[in-house]
Order: C-alpha cells, then sequence, then structure tokens
C-alpha cells in the first residue's frame, strides 16, 4: 500500500502544479479528473470491517485542499436585492406584505452583512459572501425583529438526515431557517441560502468518493422547473410564499444532498427526488421521525466505503 500510495500523492502533486495557471474552466476539469481519480483508487484502501486506511484520508485532503483554486462564485448567479440604504422601518408595519417582507429580509441582510465584514475583511459583494455558519445568527435576528413588531415567527433547525444532534457528518452541517405569519399568510425566511450555490460546494463529481461531502442543495435546487423557481425567489429576496409545494421542495433539496454514492449504486435511482410529504417533513422537524428510518444509514452521510463501480454514471 505504501507504493501506491506514494505514486498517487505523486499525481496529485503534478496536478497541483498546474491549478495556479489554469484558466476557469481548466481548473474544473483537472479537480473532476482528481475526483474520479481518487474513486478509482479508493478501493486499494478500503478493508471491510475496517474502512479506508489512514493513507486514504491524505489523498482525500490533498485533493479537499485544492478546491481553494475554484473561484468563489454561484452556480446560479441571481443578484440578491440588498439595498440598506433604502431600508425604511416604518414598513414593519405597513399594510402591505411584500413592504413587510422585503424590509424584514433586508435588516437581516443588513445585519449578516455588518456581522461577516467585523470577522473577515474579504471586500465581496453580498452575493459572492459565503455565509456558511450564519444561518443560525440570521434566523435568531429574524426572530428578535419579529418579536419586537409582533409578528409570529418561528424558527427551525435542519440536521443531517432530520437527526437530532446527527453524527452523518461529523455533527456539521445543521441549517437554520424561519417561517413569518404576515397577516394571514405565511413564508419562508432564509437569507443565507446562497451558501448552498457556491461552486466549491456543487462539483458533481464528489458524489461517488468515500469521506467527501456530497454536492449542497444548490445541486438539486436546479434540476426542476418547481424548485429552481423557488430557489430563484430565496436567493433574490431571502423570502418566499410558504405553501405545500415550497415547503416540500425546500426540504427535498436537502434530503436529497444527504445522499451518496452507495444510494444511487444500490436502488438505480436518478430522479433526484424524495418520497416524502409535507406531513413526514414536519415529523422530521419535529424530532418524531427521520431520513435514517426510510433509507439505509449506510446511503446517508459520508460514504463508508468506495463504490462497486468507480465509474458509475449519477448525472446524466
Amino acid at each position: 500500500m505504501e507504493q501506491f500510495f506514494l505514486e498517487h500523492q505523486q499525481k496529485i502533486r503534478e496536478y497541483e502544479k498546474l491549478l495556479p495557471h489554469c484558466s476557469y474552466f481548466r481548473c474544473v476539469a483537472i479537480l473532476n479528473e482528481l475526483y474520479q481519480f481518487l474513486k478509482d483508487v479508493s478501493s486499494s484502501y478500503y478493508q471491510p470491517n475496517i474502512g479506508m486506511a489512514s493513507s486514504y484520508y491524505s489523498l482525500a485532503e490533498q485533493i479537499f485542499q485544492l478546491e481553494h483554486f475554484l473561484p468563489q462564485v454561484s452556480i446560479f448567479p441571481i443578484r440578491p436585492y440588498f439595498h440598506p440604504e433604502m431600508i425604511d422601518r416604518t414598513h414593519i408595519q405597513s399594510t402591505h406584505e411584500e413592504d413587510i417582507l422585503m424590509n424584514l429580509t433586508q435588516q437581516v441582510r443588513e445585519y449578516l452583512y455588518a456581522t461577516y465584514h467585523s470577522f473577515f475583511q474579504n471586500p465581496f459583494e453580498f452575493e459572492r459572501i459565503d455565509f456558511v455558519d450564519f444561518c443560525q445568527t440570521a434566523a435568531e435576528y429574524t426572530q428578535k425583529i419579529c418579536d419586537s413588531n409582533h409578528l409570529i415567527c418561528h424558527t427551525f433547525c435542519i440536521e443531517p438526515g432530520f437527526v437530532q444532534h446527527s453524527s452523518l457528518f461529523e455533527r456539521h452541517g445543521y441549517h437554520y431557517f424561519s417561517t413569518v405569519q404576515i397577516f394571514k399568510h405565511w413564508y419562508l425566511i432564509d437569507c443565507t441560502y446562497n451558501q448552498f450555490f457556491l461552486f466549491h460546494r456543487n462539483m458533481k463529481q464528489r458524489i461517488g468518493i468515500p469521506e467527501m461531502r456530497n454536492c449542497a442543495p444548490g445541486t438539486f435546487m436546479l434540476l426542476t422547473p418547481e424548485r429552481k423557481k423557488l430557489a430563484r425567489q430565496l436567493l433574490k429576496y431571502g423570502f418566499a410564499p410558504l405553501n405545500q409545494e415550497s415547503f416540500k421542495n425546500y426540504l427535498d433539496g436537502f434530503a436529497i444532498s444527504y445522499r451518496n454514492g452507495l444510494y444511487y449504486e444500490a436502488t438505480k435511482d436518478f430522479s433526484f427526488t424524495t418520497p416524502y410529504t409535507v406531513d413526514d417533513y414536519l415529523y422530521f422537524l419535529a424530532g418524531y421521525d427521520n431520513q435514517l428510518l426510510h433509507e439505509k444509514t449506510e446511503w446517508l452521510g459520508y460514504q463508508e466505503r468506495p463504490l462497486k463501480n468507480a465509474r458509475l454514471k449519477i448525472f446524466s
């Protein structure tokens, strides 16, 4: 194992030398070649009942570190409506639902933008900021604004597999969102949704690689017109009408993203859909049920063993 590990390590280093001088498209192509390379060699590092050898993790980490060469851009470049200078806080008491929603999400985005720049000095525009780990901050601030304006607001936490204290991604990967009632209508609020559409989290060739994160929900939200419409609304405005269709579409994106390559190899299901209903998801979020009770544990979260067919084509 040591001999081919050194050979594999050297091959990755040869690719690494090319990346600083590559165009955007060539960089993507090289990383996809490396992802496939890792799938091809992964079986050499696997032993049943033991798992992946420690040297495999070194290779995976070596490739993971090369992802910083990918541009900080979105796979669905929707320019968000963000004009903090236009916030009129009196409109939170308006008789028009859209005025209330626009001002609510503008205030949350303004707070996120200021909070982000208090930690990081990157002069990014709002749509290019990676708001990973800011979802709870956004949800708590949404709740604060709603409470001060006597609006009914509920905060939800999605955990991988919809399992409370989930260990699917080593206790990472949770996401907070809010629902708000404006007069007689409910709305979904998610002002950090753009994190799921950044390029480096949506490299499709990642699916099927042992012990590497799958694609983010963004990849799967763009596969149907209905999901894509919802994604566009959330990315642009930070809110969307909450109904049976939007609720399922929103949560389907997360549920599908938790599946690893073993799911597709075993089921041959390449529809990128789920059987879950709105009621199912309500039970999931309440902690009465979860995805692991309906799909095999080995199909979800980090993939613990190589695919039998390293060349399995998941996306057409």
